[in-house]
């Protein structure tokens, strides 16, 4: 596994300037896309199902909304029961949502027209300190989004609607990846280079964020994520919209790319995100075109499984060999 990397994303989270905003992170996040990614990942794939082969068929990349694809850890915002607590807590506690306010006004600046922060601060303090009647209202004005979005599930679905992610894996011949992701090899691997992925989206001027996932022993705060989703327009009226929208991808990303050290950490993970068209916002799946650079047989596929995976690498004269032949240069051309 790619520790070095891990940690330099890592400090490339936590290193942002407070005044950062959206593409400024975002611009940052792509050029660690573009540098760091390995030379080739791998998505491990099962059989058995109607649409096992239709993305090596198809040279495509399947990405599914959240109604689709419910697996929890995956494509998922991880959380341990905090999101539900903080969020019922400080709805009961209008002084909790004054302190959660004023934090993430601490990670504020300058307004668009150049406010300096002490007058920003004033600002602030008239929309925290106004009566109180008016601050509860301001307050409970956002409870049902709120309690919409105080549930890790409900709150991936709203982040998956806005980008979509697909999970790949940095090793070629991880033993866990064959066993549980290619139920025990009796599937396939999928090997893609690097250049093919950042290209990936590019017919629709997209650019896709390839990162790897941070393995940790303590989760984020995926609090603030719910608080920032359900008051963003009241922190609009506060701060330059270019800062809240910074503040608000840095925590979805955060959210989104960390899992527990000890349960995940075999995975070896990295995920493509990339955001949906207009037009495709309301689809159950998106696809972007990309060809693979090699496909890889599981040891125990079933005959009429391995001749299927043979007939798309030569449909699409992708080279393909079998699992037990991964560490020698004897690659088959079906």
């Amino acid at each position: 596994m790619n520790e070095v990397k891990r940690k330099a994303f890592r400090g490339l989270l936590t290193g942002f300037d407070e005044l950062a905003g959206f593409q400024e992170i975002v611009s940052s996040l792509q050029a660690f896309s573009r540098f760091n990614i390995p030379p080739h990942l791998y998505r491990y794939r099962s059989c058995g199902k109607a649409h096992s082969f239709d993305d090596v068929e198809n040279c495509r990349m399947t990405f599914a909304s959240p109604e689709v694809y419910k697996d929890e850890h995956d494509s998922s915002i991880h959380d341990l029961g905090m999101m539900k607590r903080a969020s019922e807590m400080i709805l009961r506690n209008p002084q909790k949502a004054m302190a959660y306010f004023k934090m993430i006004l601490d990670k504020g600046g300058v307004s668009e027209k150049g406010v300096e922060i002490s007058q920003l601060r004033t600002r602030a303090r008239g929309f925290l300190l106004c009566p109180e009647d008016l601050l509860e209202r301001r307050i409970q004005a956002g409870q049902a989004r709120m309690y919409d979005l105080c549930s890790p599930v409900q709150a991936s679905g709203v982040s998956r609607k806005v980008h979509k992610i697909a999970c790949l894996c940095e090793n070629k011949n991880s033993e866990y990846m064959w066993k549980e992701y290619a139920e025990i090899s009796s599937g396939y691997l999928v090997e893609y280079d690097s250049s093919s992925l950042l290209k990936m989206g590019f017919e629709f001027e997209q650019a896709p964020l390839i990162l790897p996932v941070l393995y940790t022993n303590e989760l984020p705060d995926t609090y603030i994520l719910s608080f920032l989703s359900v008051y963003y327009d009241c922190l609009k009226e506060l701060l330059d919209k270019e800062v809240v929208d910074g503040l608000y991808a840095l925590e979805t990303i955060k959210c989104l790319f960390c899992k527990l050290r000890k349960s995940f950490a075999v995975e070896e993970e990295w995920r493509v995100m990339i955001a949906p068209l207009e037009l495709e916002s309301e689809d159950r799946f998106i696809f972007r075109r990309i060809k693979p650079c090699r496909l890889v047989a599981g040891r125990n596929m079933s005959a009429s499984d391995k001749a299927r995976l043979y007939s798309c690498a030569k449909q699409n004269d992708i080279p393909i060999h079998d699992q037990d032949d991964c560490f020698t240069d004897q690659i088959f051309v079906a």
